[in-house]
């Protein structure tokens, strides 16, 4: 028999033996979920130890020797998680102004060389504002992604009229279209701050031509506990003016989109 079909033999017969050596744990968990810490845990096992996730706990063959620094690695792991509310705010202001003058004239000619030249003079200045808010909010645990929308869903229908001969085959399809406001987000709590993952979005009912406001942002950050945090503000500002012979016009507009919020902790006696 050469050397290395029996050093082989003996790496075999001592991984065999230390799996008979090694202990078959069931751990239960009160907290997280088996799939949340095995792959933890997965990491730190030595060669011949396992984890294994199974319905409400993590089933684990370890040597003697880390049996307790496992159990105690997932003692500390297998904590409540915070439950937090979360506020998002979506904030719509536009203004609108518009002044200028303008003037009517007109020339009479009469008999005798009788002339004679009336007119006016119209000053005027509008504004319109207009302010929308909607606010949402949403529970969810620390570390964990939430999702939520609200808004309405418009049918629109099509019809197709197909002529065959003396017949006419009609057809129609409704489908539907979304307009609505909500958002994406995964908190992450770091002490006396949190992290965000969000990405939020708005859509606003068309206007009379047809267009549709919306507002969205996606981004990272992070924001201190119980207060307001601005997430996005987008400003945008426009112009228009036009001169006459008897008159001047001058027309603004601006429009502001932001989006906030706030994230409160629930459970802040668990830090204690």
């Amino acid at each position: 028999m050469s050397i290395r079909l029996k050093l082989a033999l003996a790496l075999c017969l001592l991984i065999s033996y230390q799996a008979c050596l090694a202990d078959l744990i069931f751990y239960p968990l009160q907290h997280k979920t088996p799939h949340e810490l095995s792959p933890t845990i997965n990491e730190l096992l030595q060669a011949g130890e396992s984890v294994i996730a199974g319905p409400n706990e993590l089933i684990l063959r370890l040597e003697p020797r880390h049996v307790d620094d496992i159990k105690a690695l997932i003692h500390r792991l297998d904590q409540p998680s915070h439950r937090l509310l979360i506020y998002v705010s979506h904030q719509r202001q536009l203004n609108q102004q518009s002044q200028g003058y303008g003037g009517q004239a007109q020339l009479q000619t009469g008999f005798h060389s009788d002339t004679s030249l009336q007119g006016h003079i119209t000053i005027y200045s509008t504004r319109d504002t207009e302010n929308d808010q909607s606010k949402q909010s949403i529970h969810v645990l620390d570390g964990h992604t939430a999702y939520i929308s609200t808004g309405v869903s418009q049918p629109n229908t099509s019809t197709e009229i197909i002529q065959h001969n003396a017949h006419a085959h009609i057809s129609s399809n409704t489908y539907y279209k979304e307009r609505s406001s909500g958002f994406y987000i995964t908190p992450r709590l770091s002490k006396d701050s949190v992290i965000l993952d969000i990405s939020p979005w708005s859509e606003q009912t068309p206007s009379n031509d047809g267009s549709s406001n919306f507002n969205r942002a996606s981004t990272i950050i992070r924001g201190r506990l119980n207060t307001w945090t601005e997430l996005s503000n987008v400003n945008q500002w426009s112009a228009q003016g036009s001169n006459k012979i008897l008159g001047h016009t001058n027309k603004t507009r601006k429009n502001s989109n932001s989006i906030w919020i706030k994230v409160v902790d629930l459970d802040t006696d668990l830090n204690n």
